[in-house]
Formats: structure tokens, sequence, C-alpha cells
């Protein structure tokens, strides 16, 4: 009579370890994945936030924009603003023809970290955040359609999002938010 080669109890336990070992694996993988995407959407939902209530002091206060980027970033204490973070506001007027001029541009950067502004990036020179303005600039492509003379606010929060579990998830590192109002 033969035998057949059946697997004994302790091969069984030996295959529960490599399958635990592969689970816990993807487990942890799961939950950093799970935990970055969650940062994330947290740092973004600040810069949202924080552009919202710029442009609504920006349309509705007297403080000066230095101010109120002041403000803006003070809020934001989960975000590094001085290290990884950049603050615009620009003042624009309708001129018709889908048309604006840029009637001023003011910005909060601290540290290198210096993205150009989506709105008008073409300013030569700063002079302590405000921008030295030549001239009468205008953009063909203003963020929203203006009527002849209708004067707007515009918000520009960019921020260096820097990712902690690297290679776990692919996330886009610069987050940006503009409001208008």
């Amino acid at each position: 009579m033969m035998r057949r080669n059946q697997p004994g109890p302790g091969t069984q336990r030996g295959l529960a370890m490599v399958e635990m070992a592969l689970v816990v694996t993807f487990m942890i993988f799961m939950v950093f994945a799970v935990f970055e995407v969650a940062r994330a959407l947290y740092a973004n939902n600040l810069i949202v936030n924080m552009g919202r209530e710029g442009a609504n002091l920006a349309a509705r206060s007297a403080s000066a924009p230095a101010d109120i980027m002041e403000a803006l970033a003070s809020t934001a204490a989960a975000l590094d603003m001085d290290q990884n973070g950049v603050i615009y506001i620009t003042r624009l007027i309708g001129r018709g023809g889908g048309q604006a001029e840029i009637l001023e541009q003011h910005r909060r950067r601290i540290a290198a970290y210096d993205p150009p502004s989506e709105i008008w990036p073409d300013c030569g020179t700063w002079i302590s955040g405000t921008c030295s303005i030549n001239g009468n600039p205008t953009t063909d492509d203003p963020p929203v359609a203006l009527a002849a003379n209708e004067v707007i606010n515009a918000v520009e929060i960019f921020y260096d999002y820097d990712i902690i579990f690297t290679g776990f998830v692919d996330l886009e590192d610069d987050l940006y938010s503009m409001t208008v109002f």
C-alpha cells in the first residue's frame, strides 16, 4: 500500500504565517496611503478657506493687503505658510472686450518658494511685497468675465505640500486655490 504525502499540521501553520505577512504588509501600505491623502485634503481645504476669507476681507475691509495676508497666514497654523506658502492679492478692473487691467498686486512670500501668479505673472519688480506696476498692464484672460469698470479682488494661495510617505501615494505636491470676490 502506498502512502500519499499529505501536509501535516505544521505546514498549515507556516502557510498561515506567510498569508498573514502578505496581508499585514498590504494593510500597512493602505493605512499610510489613507493617512497621506487625508493630510493632503486637509491642507487643500485650509488653503481654499484661506482664499475665501482673504477675498472677502480684500473686498469688504479697509485693511491693507499686507495685513490681510498676514492674518490669513496666521490662521493656518497647521500649514507652515512662512516656509511653504505664497499669497497673492490682485485687484483688477474690467475694460470690456474680455480684457481686465491690473490695478495692483501684492504678494506675501517669506522663503524661497516662489510660484508666479496665475492671474498676472509678469510683475518685474517687487517692493516690500507690492508689485511696481508701470503703465496699465492688462490681461486677456481674467479669472472671471468682467463688465466694463467692474472691480474685483482675486486671492491666490500657493502651498508647497510636503509628502511624508513618498512612494506610497503619488500626490501633486503644489496645492493652489484662487478665490474672486
